[in-house]
């Protein structure tokens, strides 16, 4: 159980859909990182089939991590923003935060994103699009989809990588707002909807998935273009 004497820095999502293969080696990476930080970890699992909320919830008792780790297994719709919201829910740390749990993203870069919300910045993201950044291992059709897709994001937010599923914020962007993402991507939500005055990106390479199979479909796609034009269409009312 979390230890709710201490008071947590940070609450850090991981989000999980058939992650079987590799959670174990996702938190015998990331935990101490975490603690370091100051951070409580929440890993919610969306109902997978192949027992990761299980292997999950393992591997932090081995890693004796029960402290600072807890597993959620979700009841409702499935999706990977829902997920998020679910585990933000209720958090009493001033800082929020995502990531995936494959290891494409680096858990040594969390405390730079840490580092910067906490020196002024609302949200600080993990850019794959800003000197420095990249991406290693994707085909090239997969490449120049992300691009796109994030070129249309920047047409109502400024983030360079407005996609990005690994980022952190205050609290106090997003509390009390009503967010409405549908799909994956809780980061242009958050940037859309948020209180977000100042963006902090971050570059880092993202490398694809070394287990496990992407859930990256034409499904992602139809949900970011509604998504999309539901953002669109609430700024045009708005104004």
């Amino acid at each position: 159980m979390i230890d709710v004497e201490r008071r947590p820095t940070l609450r850090l999502v991981v989000p999980t859909l058939r992650e079987a293969h590799g959670i174990e080696a996702f938190l015998a990476a990331l935990l101490p990182v975490a603690r370091a930080l100051g951070a409580e970890v929440v890993v919610v699992d969306d109902r997978s089939e192949d027992g990761t909320a299980d292997l999950a919830r393992a591997a932090v008792a081995r890693l004796g991590a029960a402290d600072l780790a807890r597993v959620v297994v979700r009841a409702g719709p499935r999706g990977l923003s829902a997920s998020v919201l679910e585990g933000w829910a209720g958090a009493t740390a001033p800082l929020l935060g995502v990531m995936d749990a494959d290891l494409s993203h680096p858990p040594d870069l969390l405390p730079r994103l840490v580092e910067e919300v906490e020196a002024g910045a609302d949200v600080a993201i993990a850019s794959r699009y800003v000197p420095g950044g990249g991406v290693e291992g994707w085909p090239l059709r997969r490449r120049v989809v992300s691009r796109a897709a994030s070129l249309l994001g920047r047409t109502v937010v400024t983030a360079r990588d407005p996609l990005s599923g690994f980022f952190v914020l205050r609290r106090e962007v997003i509390e009390g707002v009503a967010l409405r993402p549908r799909g994956w991507k809780i980061a242009l939500e958050v940037l859309a909807r948020g209180r977000v005055a100042r963006v902090a990106q971050v570059p880092f390479v993202f490398r694809d998935r070394a287990w496990g199979r992407s859930k990256f479909g034409p499904r992602a796609v139809v949900d970011f273009l509604a998504h999309l034009a539901r953002l669109h269409a609430d700024r045009l009312r708005r104004r």
